[in-house]
């Protein structure tokens, strides 16, 4: 298979290993996805999924935070917080004010300590202003869409919120850990 692709695609070894780790990223991302994608449907929270999906996803990438030590385990940790979530979304975390200080502080957490740094993925300078940025105007955008979504009391907040809070709880498990690079 190797053989074929590299003179398919006319890919030398470094280039193919290169597009190997790219396949393997879209395959365990789609796998991910999927997975939180048939818990909407059973949930019947199917657009709630794509918006958890979407936030979630984006802030994770950029933000740092826990990792897995397996990409098995990513896989499964990714689908269960998604679970737990729809376990949670009609709990006492969902109460307007509580949820309302719950995302100011994370946010604030997630602006002060983006990105973390995993000692087995570190950030070159570029990079870590990179991501930092990027973590920046996404919570931007997220929080204007959460404050529009709250207003209107369209249940979308929800899965901005808690993907907010998540990831500050994870990058906070990171900084604890001693796998934090600080």
């Amino acid at each position: 298979m190797k053989n074929t692709l590299t003179k398919f695609l006319n890919l030398d070894d470094e280039m193919y290993v290169l597009f190997q780790h790219g396949i393997q990223i879209i395959l365990f991302d789609t796998i991910g996805f999927l997975g939180v994608i048939v818990q909407s449907f059973y949930f019947q929270n199917i657009i709630i999924g794509f918006t958890y999906i979407a936030v979630f996803s984006q802030l994770r990438v950029h933000s740092g935070g826990y990792h897995s030590k397996t990409k098995l385990g990513c896989l499964i940790s990714y689908n269960l917080l998604y679970f737990l979530f729809c376990l949670l979304i009609n709990s006492f975390i969902f109460n307007k004010y509580l949820n309302i200080l719950l995302t100011i502080l994370c946010s604030y957490y997630i602006i002060r300590h983006a990105p973390v740094e995993h000692i087995f993925a570190p950030l070159n300078p570029i990079n870590k202003y990179r991501n930092k940025d990027i973590v920046l105007y996404s919570l931007c955008f997220f929080l204007i869409l959460y404050i529009i979504f709250i207003g209107f009391n369209i249940n979308l907040y929800k899965p901005i919120s808690i993907s907010i809070i998540y990831t500050s709880l994870l990058m906070g498990l990171l900084k604890k850990s001693k796998y934090y690079r600080g």
